[in-house]
C-alpha cells in the first residue's frame, strides 16, 4: 500500500512537470514569430526593432534598459517625440490663431 501510494503521488508530480512544460514551450511556440508580430504593427515613427532575438527601442537593447532601470519601464524615444511635435506644430501652425 506504501509503495502504492508513493507511486501515485510519483505520476501526479510528473504530471505537473509535464504540463508545466507544456505551457512553457506552447508561450514559446507563441513567441517565435514575435519579430514578425512587430513589423507588422509598426508606424513609421516608431523606434523599435529587433535583431535576433532581442528587443531594441531607439538603438538600445531593451534588456539593458531593464537591467539599468528595472521593470517594469516607461520608454520614450527623444526622436519620435520631436518629430511628433513637429507635426503637430505644422498640422495646426497655419490655422490656429495663436502660437502652437
Amino acid at each position: 500500500m506504501k509503495n502504492h501510494a508513493l507511486l501515485e503521488e510519483s505520476v501526479k508530480q510528473l504530471s505537473t512537470i509535464l504540463e508545466t512544460q507544456q505551457q512553457l514551450l506552447d508561450e514559446h511556440k507563441a513567441n517565435q514569430n514575435y519579430a514578425e508580430r512587430l513589423e507588422n504593427i509598426l508606424t513609421p515613427t516608431d523606434e523599435l526593432s529587433t535583431q535576433g532575438d532581442d528587443l531594441f527601442i531607439g538603438g538600445c537593447k531593451a534588456s539593458d534598459l531593464i537591467e539599468q532601470y528595472g521593470s517594469p519601464l516607461f520608454v520614450l524615444s527623444e526622436d519620435t517625440l520631436r518629430n511628433n511635435l513637429r507635426r503637430v506644430k505644422n498640422a495646426f501652425g497655419n490655422y490656429w490663431p495663436k502660437p502652437v
